[in-house]
């Protein structure tokens, strides 16, 4: 169940550690591991009810956006054409908000190349993230994830009977995104100069990079898997024993450990504040603004499972506090 060919990694949020995630043949579940900088956990299956890969959904791809906040994947075969997008927690390896788009339908080419208009083979974010590269067999689209329309960037890129079908693409660190060619022959790669310019603008630029052959016999016709792994660390909840720090002399919550009820004091002043409750994946489960006029406020968690949360309290253009609360 793991035979597809797409997969890809991501930084992980403390900007040392790496995200791995695998989808499964003939599903829409997907599999994360955690590379730590000793060890290979096994992070578990994340289920989604599409698209539902199927059996011959041998090529694809999927890629993550410039800041890792975005995971795209997309694989040929009875499922050709769609595309599967979804946010991405890099804290803790964790997708939400997933869709699926589906790669437009229609001829590009005489002589008409059929069905390879929508086997979906390769993906890339523009460095802006705002488009996402579609690449197929035969066509290269761009999709506007703001406003949800596509654009055709380019088809064959020389006569049909000499065309090799597009095959994988990679941002590269020079912002341009890198296409290449399947069935071997090829000793160039294609090119998009300005990705982040919408539509024809993006300057297409085919077979401009070429790669001779290495002693006469073999030649490099697609690039290599490049994942982002100079992104840095971000702030991610909640926060470790070790970063968490308790200011006790300004704010208060208690009881703690709490079967529900809390009470909290904070600095008494009318500034915005909010307090946000992260559960032991970093998920939000609870938001609320805070009284501007009062200084103590309770919440009620008693309907929460039990264990570990996390709080923090923003206070505008102040301080933020956070720290460890427990519920049994």
């Amino acid at each position: 169940n793991l035979r597809k060919t797409q997969m890809m990694a991501c930084r992980h949020g403390n900007g040392k550690d790496g995200w791995l995630l695998k989808n499964e043949g003939n599903q829409g579940d997907i599999h994360s591991f955690l590379f730590t900088q000793d060890s290979v956990y096994d992070h578990g299956i994340q289920v989604f009810a599409e698209p539902n890969w199927g059996k011959w959904d041998i090529r694809g791809m999927s890629t993550f956006n410039s800041d890792g906040s975005k995971f795209a994947t997309t694989s040929h075969g009875s499922s050709s054409g769609l595309v599967f997008i979804a946010d991405f927690d890099r804290c803790h390896g964790i997708l939400s908000n997933p869709y699926v788009i589906q790669m437009p339908v229609g001829s590009q080419h005489n002589p008409d190349t059929n069905w390879t208009e929508r086997l979906s083979v390769a993906l890339a974010f523009s460095p802006n993230n705002q488009f996402l590269y579609v690449i197929s067999m035969s066509n290269i689209y761009q999709y506007d994830l703001q406003d949800s329309t596509w654009y055709h960037v380019a088809g064959l890129d020389t006569t049909y009977q000499q065309f090799q079908d597009y095959d994988a693409s990679y941002l590269g660190p020079d912002n341009k995104i890198y296409i290449g060619n399947f069935n071997g022959l090829s000793k160039q790669m294609s090119r998009i100069d300005n990705p982040d310019v919408k539509g024809a603008g993006c300057n297409f630029c085919p077979r401009c990079l070429r790669l001779d052959s290495l002693g006469g016999v073999f030649s490099v016709g697609t690039p290599p898997c490049m994942p982002d792994y100079g992104l840095g660390a971000k702030t991610c909840w909640p926060l470790s024993n070790e970063e968490l720090v308790m200011m006790n002399e300004e704010l208060e919550v208690y009881p703690n450990p709490t079967d529900g009820i809390v009470l909290i004091q904070y600095p008494d002043n009318t500034q915005r504040k909010t307090l946000i409750i992260y559960d032991i994946l970093g998920r939000e489960v609870l938001t609320q603004e805070l009284p501007r006029s009062q200084s103590k406020y309770s919440f009620n968690i008693s309907d929460f499972p039990n264990g570990i949360y996390s709080y923090r309290i923003t206070i505008e253009n102040s301080n933020s506090y956070s720290g460890k609360l427990l519920k049994q």
